[in-house]
């Protein structure tokens, strides 16, 4: 089962999230941190989320790229916390000259092979698409990845949780739809 939950920052995702995952009731439960501590607000980010799942059953695996080379050791429910910043670590850890297409189609092809690994996948993304504003290439590139990614995914989903001011809206409830890589319509990347 595939769930993502997206919500703007702030808005109470990764708490909702976690009670979501421990409320599956699995033997296992990973949790996939995927935030670089750079500086000190990054370090104060982390401790901030280490600190709201102490004592909660995770077993925390800190993986900032390849998702896809993870090797879990037995099945269970799968915690990625966050695409927004799996994406930012890809496209900025060691950038190349590869392009939106292909960050897409790698990032698409390792979130599917970390899926077949587990019984429950609940991916956290972030909503930064609703200030209309033009910035650098780099960081268009970085949002049209991440939209492409967070439509990509929303499509895929059995289970589709908007967050807001620590509330859960659920956007889709349905069984999982079949999309190829190139199929035209609204679940194309």
């Amino acid at each position: 089962m595939l769930t993502v939950l997206i919500g703007g920052s702030g808005s109470g995702k990764s708490e909702l999230a976690e009670d979501y995952v421990l409320g599956l009731k699995e033997k296992v439960n990973y949790y996939i941190a995927t935030m670089h501590p750079w500086g000190a607000e990054g370090r104060k980010r982390v401790e901030r989320h280490q600190s709201l799942r102490s004592g909660k059953p995770f077993q925390t695996v800190e993986c900032f790229r390849n998702v896809g080379s993870l090797v879990l050791p037995e099945k269970g429910a799968v915690l990625l916390e966050c695409l927004s910043n799996l994406v930012a670590n890809e496209l900025f850890d060691e950038p190349g000259p590869e392009g939106t297409e292909w960050y897409v189609k790698k990032l698409s092809e390792d979130l599917e092979k970390l899926e077949r690994q587990c019984r429950h996948l609940v991916i956290v993304t972030n909503d930064l698409f609703a200030d209309g504003i033009c910035y650098e290439e780099q960081t268009m590139q970085y949002l049209e990845v991440l939209g492409r990614l967070n439509r990509y995914l929303g499509c895929r989903a059995d289970l589709l949780i908007e967050a807001a001011a620590g509330r859960p809206d659920v956007r889709k409830r349905a069984k999982k739809t079949e999309i190829t890589r190139g199929e035209e319509g609204p679940c194309a990347f």
